[in-house]
């Protein structure tokens, strides 16, 4: 990723696999497996948020002017939370309605997959029954990255 601070925080995400990777290995049971997807899943969907805040903030930042900066700082701010796909073709497209088409177009593995993240913490988040695995975390992560790189060749090139 052209982005420095998204391409951070997915690093990050590749760090925890493999510590919850190396917990498992050493025979960590379905409850506790149970309680690090819930938690991986919260996780990657507040990275996601951030990284394309991250992205969008900087492209805003190449414009030289802050007080665009700050208006898209605080817009995002304001409006940019559950990063599934609807939300984030919302926001994209309120720059660039061809990118947001470009956006659509992506494969729909790609696009479930944010969303199943995305609706998964929902449903963590508010107490509500989940069955999501470690192992469909890091599948949908997998499927998911490819929108967020995406996003970020469109706002800050190929």
């Amino acid at each position: 990723m052209k982005c420095v601070n998204a391409n951070s925080l997915f690093l990050g995400i590749d760090g925890t696999l493999t510590d919850i990777d190396a917990i498992i290995a050493k025979g960590a049971d379905t409850r506790t497996q149970s309680f690090m997807a819930k938690y991986l899943t919260v996780y990657i969907a507040g990275v996601y948020e951030q990284s394309v805040e991250e992205i969008l903030n900087e492209y805003a930042s190449l414009t030289g002017q802050l007080e665009i900066e700050n208006f898209v700082a605080n817009q995002l701010d304001k409006s940019f939370r559950n990063p599934d796909m609807a939300n984030i073709i919302r926001v994209v497209k309120q720059f660039s309605t061809s990118w947001a088409e470009d956006l659509r177009l992506l494969p729909q593995k790609n696009k479930d997959a944010i969303d199943s993240i995305v609706n998964n913490k929902n449903l963590i988040a508010h107490g509500q029954p989940s069955v999501i695995t470690v192992g469909d975390v890091k599948t949908y992560h997998a499927d998911s990255t490819v929108v967020i790189e995406k996003i970020d060749d469109l706002f800050l090139g190929v």
